[in-house]
């Protein structure tokens, strides 16, 4: 139970417990016992909170005002259970919803522990498969009402969350969505198969446009005008004539290094790459880090733009450079850090360190990077597949100078799956 908390949720995560009552503090006190939790009571259970933090061993705080409490702790945790009536809950958390996308699983279980209910971010937050998954263990029935849930329809929004990718146009999942819960023909263009287990599953609601099967890797889509398709790719370089009612999926397949000078702002790092991806017709949802010399790791230009990506920024030490050709070596950078070349050299280690990760080898020298959980699920997938690159993984795509920042941008290829599936 620990070990699917923390692949989704993040290795550092806490289920955050809210109790109202000293029945509801047992319970507190056995879903302490499964997760990792911190738990909070009003004031009057203070006693009561201190015992069972003592004895779970985990944390606890006591608030005076719920809604104060939940504006202050709703989106520090991935995950929160409320156990007490689900009216409570609604009116504790309303005013602090934001997105659907962004907002934290939210479960409620009554305090006779006979019902876990899945409440909010049951696909995007995982809050259907956490009630699943707890409900067992605490004796409960859990309580699961999404649509596509009920009818054993594969939610998409879910699945590229579960996979760790990103959705360009996520408002079209609620369309894809309702026409799988109506078993209409649903197109994809997966050129590296990483839905191909998908359509194994569900092979009539997944089926190919135009009424042929192609190749693993074809793309064939109908751009009828009520054509409705799934794309899959880290490439915007799609059909002449996608359909409207494209989702774009979007695996964290690229490695992008940045070689700049001091003090270069976000801004211009950011109008840079773009320009960059859009030239060369990358998508950024693809972006997996962004990687440079250990020599750059505080300069806020390249942390703010990591951040606005929302993706790790990766720093490499001149040795761990040195490693790696480049097509043309800069004399600046050799004079000033002592290796050839920054960007090319940044952009092939972060993807060789995310191979050494997908293969779960140590890597030997350099600090430990942050990996955050949206690569941690995608890695966890291909392990899961059998898809762990080895020899030959790596191919740079492109280097390019833009408005004094330059760019080079590696691909992590993948294997085909242990079972070639056509990619539909």
């Amino acid at each position: 139970m620990k070990a699917f908390f923390h692949r989704h949720y993040g290795e550092n995560s806490r289920l955050a417990v809210h109790v109202f009552t000293p029945q509801g503090m047992d319970l507190a006190m056995k879903t302490a016992g499964i997760l990792p939790c911190v738990i909070f009571s009003p004031a009057h259970l203070a006693r009561e909170l201190s015992e069972a933090a003592l004895a779970q061993g985990s944390g606890g705080a006591v608030f005076s005002s719920l809604g104060e409490h939940m504006r202050q702790c709703f989106e520090r945790y991935a995950a929160h259970l409320f156990i007490s009536a689900c009216g409570i809950a609604v009116r504790a958390i309303a005013p602090v919803l934001r997105d659907k996308y962004k907002d934290p699983a939210v479960l409620v279980l009554d305090q006779s522990a006979r019902h876990l209910v899945s409440l909010l971010g049951g696909h995007q937050s995982k809050a259907n498969a956490l009630a699943r998954e707890l409900a067992p263990l605490l004796g409960a029935c859990p309580v699961v009402s999404t649509a596509t849930d009920m009818a054993l329809v594969p939610a998409l929004d879910e699945i590229a969350r579960d996979r760790g990718f990103v959705l360009d146009n996520a408002e079209k999942a609620k369309e894809l969505s309702a026409a799988l819960l109506a078993e209409e023909s649903v197109q994809l263009d997966d050129p590296d198969c990483l839905l191909a287990d998908l359509v194994q599953g569900w092979p009539q609601l997944l089926k190919p446009g135009k009424g042929q099967s192609p190749a693993p890797g074809e793309r064939l889509l109908d751009s009828r005008q009520r054509a409705l398709a799934v794309c899959v790719d880290w490439r915007t370089k799609a059909l002449p004539e996608t359909p409207p009612s494209t989702l774009f999926m979007r695996p964290p397949l690229l490695f992008v290094g940045i070689g700049c000078r001091k003090g270069a702002d976000a801004q211009t790092l950011l109008h840079a790459l773009r320009a960059v991806f859009s030239e060369h017709r990358f998508a950024p949802g693809s972006i997996a880090a962004l990687a440079s010399l250990d020599a750059k790791s505080h300069e806020q230009g390249l942390l703010d733009a990591a951040k606005a990506l929302e993706v790790p920024f990766w720093c490499f030490s001149a040795a761990e450079l040195a490693a790696y050709p480049v097509s043309k070596p800069s004399p600046k950078a050799m004079e000033v850090f002592s290796v050839p070349g920054v960007c090319e050299s940044a952009a092939q280690a972060a993807a060789q360190n995310a191979l050494f990760m997908l293969q779960q080898t140590s890597v030997t020298t350099g600090e430990p990077r942050p990996v955050p959980a949206r690569l941690q699920r995608f890695f966890f997938f291909l392990q899961e597949q059998g898809r762990q690159a080895g020899a030959g993984s790596l191919l740079l795509l492109a280097k390019t100078t833009c408005s004094s920042v330059t760019i080079a941008v590696s691909l992590l290829r993948l294997p085909p799956p242990r079972q070639s599936t056509p990619a539909l």
